[in-house]
């Protein structure tokens, strides 16, 4: 079976040494919770990081010796060990074992190695809880955590959370595309600027319309046409009238969207795979996040770094952005 362990830390006369380890099971069930005297004397107790104070450790007896024997009592050579950056628990408790999964590995950065994630922002992002740090970690919330974290990686699959090759980091879907066939050629038409981040990189021909109308009428036209480099393959049209209609316009807009969506199905090519999204494309928060994202990485924010819970909820306004509906067919 599997076991989650975490360990807090204080830094004493002879380096970081352990006091306090906490082990959890599968089911979220607390085998193990311990607060540890260390060896030798703590100059600094890091109690904003590890939560551990003077007062808790005050009468305090247990000794490493005992955690190790605790441990040996419920780890087997067969037990999976898991944990967030477990080389750390690991050391603390001096211990060696061959059996581990570390969700700072098992949830890459997207930046890749050496880069990781924080396990306070895998938990927002994939959990979508918070973890509360305002009095110090708590072993066993992060225990808990990191065993959710490899339950839940465990039903999604081994590619969820997964960015694929770091090298492809940032780059648009258009260019990720073109390497992986290059043959693709692609003719994007958009009314506004709302396509660059897809086609940002690649080849792509684009065709600027100012309208929703010329968009229809350049994507009629445009179908069978070739590309540079060869007959297009791919065609990318983006009407925005919905997104920038007041409500009273709703209505007659949505039929006079359905209307030219049926005209544009009925240019293409027999047998072309066809798909349409509608999204909430309310983009507001996002820009307003991303900027303050960039301010801080440009050094424009001082004082007001960055944070995990502006990533956390950068993460939640994006996919509350994404949401839509979507059909795919062959026309």
């Amino acid at each position: 079976g599997m076991l989650a362990i975490d360990c807090e830390m204080c830094q004493t006369e002879e380096g970081k040494e352990l006091t306090r380890i906490s082990v959890v099971d599968e089911a979220g069930a607390v085998l193990l919770d311990m607060l540890v005297q260390p060896e030798t004397p703590i100059i600094d107790y890091k109690t904003e990081f590890s939560g551990i104070t003077a007062e808790l450790l005050k009468g305090v007896t247990t000794t490493l010796a005992d955690v190790q024997e605790k441990l040996m009592g419920l780890v087997t050579c067969e037990t999976i060990l898991v944990g967030h950056s477990l080389e750390n628990d690991l050391k603390a408790c001096k211990i060696i074992h061959g059996k581990v999964v570390d969700t700072s590995v098992l949830y890459p950065h997207l930046k890749g190695h050496p880069y990781k994630n924080a396990l306070k922002f895998l938990v927002g992002r994939h959990l979508r809880r918070e973890m509360d740090r305002q009095a110090g970690h708590c072993s066993i919330d992060d225990a808990t955590a990191c065993m959710d974290l490899v339950l839940l990686k465990l039903t999604k699959g081994p590619t969820f959370a997964v960015s694929g090759d770091s090298n492809l980091a940032g780059q648009s879907l258009l260019r990720r595309l073109e390497l992986a066939s290059p043959m693709v050629r692609t003719i994007a038409m958009t009314g506004s600027s709302g396509m660059a981040p897809l086609t940002a990189g690649s080849s792509a021909t684009r065709v600027l319309c100012q309208t929703d109308e010329e968009v229809e009428e350049t994507f009629i036209a445009r179908c069978g046409q070739t590309a540079p480099g060869g007959q297009a393959s791919l065609f990318l049209a983006r009407l925005a009238a919905l997104g920038e209609s007041a409500p009273q316009e709703l209505k007659e807009l949505r039929q006079e969207t359905d209307a030219r969506l049926k005209r544009m199905v009925e240019a293409l090519p027999p047998g072309t795979l066809t798909m349409i999204f509608g999204v909430s494309e309310d983009l507001r928060e996002v820009a307003a996040l991303r900027g303050r994202r960039r301010a801080s990485a440009e050094g424009r924010n001082a004082g007001m770094p960055w944070s995990d819970e502006e990533e956390a909820g950068l993460m939640r306004a994006v996919d509350e952005a994404r949401n839509g509906i979507g059909c795919v067919f062959v026309a």
